[in-house]
């Protein structure tokens, strides 16, 4: 395997109640979510790996979910240099959340940008999974960045994962570009009040099947339905802790 640099290669969920986040995931999409025990120095801790079909795509951690750590998922963007990264980030305006840290399989940090929004540089010392054509159902696909400070989170991320604003589906600059030439990402302006923060999207078979499910399992619905035109179909939830998620129908 390869390192996909600028590429999003993995998803950790901050949960304050471990149980409780693989039910209703579990319910949700049919993943299978299994406590695998990791080493970290001379210790070992368990972490629930998630499984969907033959493929691990991505993992659970257990958060306080107090006011500075409330529950979320984590993307995770490939590097070639954790190190520069994380430095990178500091000289575009933004912060170090977490210093370059290593882990059994790589080394990680993870960064905040100039308005708040956290993301994670990582490199995996095997490389990285090679990316599927499509996406199955239950995989997650794409990442949404919603920012109060578009003018400073566009440089800060060239400056740090190499990505370029290009134009989107709807007409205008609003996907970047990582440095293959592939979109890996939308970004739009917070228009709401909204906290800049970044969302990641999960496929699913039926938009409207898959919300009722989660309402069923204790979800709220934040965001019903958008459709864009020739792409597909989005929703936005947030599970019973808090955390939001997005679903996306693709049209075809």
């Amino acid at each position: 395997m390869q390192r996909r640099a600028g590429h999003f290669v993995w998803r950790e969920l901050n949960t304050p109640n471990l149980d409780e986040s693989k039910a209703f995931y579990g319910g949700l999409f049919g993943w299978t979510i299994v406590d695998t025990d990791v080493a970290m120095g001379d210790s070992t801790f368990t972490m629930p790996m998630i499984g969907n079909g033959d493929d691990v795509i991505g993992a659970m951690i257990p958060t306080g979910g107090d006011g500075e750590h409330p529950p979320h998922w984590m993307p995770y963007v490939s590097v070639d240099d954790v190190d520069a990264a994380a430095a990178a980030a500091k000289e575009a305006g933004g912060k170090v959340g977490v210093e370059p840290f290593d882990l059994p399989r790589g080394r990680f940090s993870v960064v905040g940008d100039p308005s708040g929004a956290w993301i994670t540089a990582y490199a995996n010392k095997a490389g990285d999974a090679d990316a599927k054509e499509r996406p199955d159902v239950g995989d997650f696909c794409w990442e949404t960045l919603v920012s109060q400070d578009l003018d400073a989170a566009k440089p800060f991320y060239k400056a740090v994962f190499g990505w370029t604003p290009v134009t989107g589906p709807m007409g205008t600059e609003s996907v970047f570009d990582a440095a293959d030439g592939t979109g890996v990402a939308d970004f739009q302006q917070s228009n709401s009040g909204m906290p800049s923060a970044w969302f990641t999207y999960v496929v699913v078979e039926n938009l409207d099947d898959a919300k009722a499910k989660a309402e069923a399992l204790g979800a709220k619905v934040q965001m019903p339905h958008v459709h864009i035109p020739g792409v597909g179909h989005i929703a936005l939830i947030a599970d019973p802790h808090g955390a939001a998620l997005g679903l996306f129908q693709p049209d075809m």
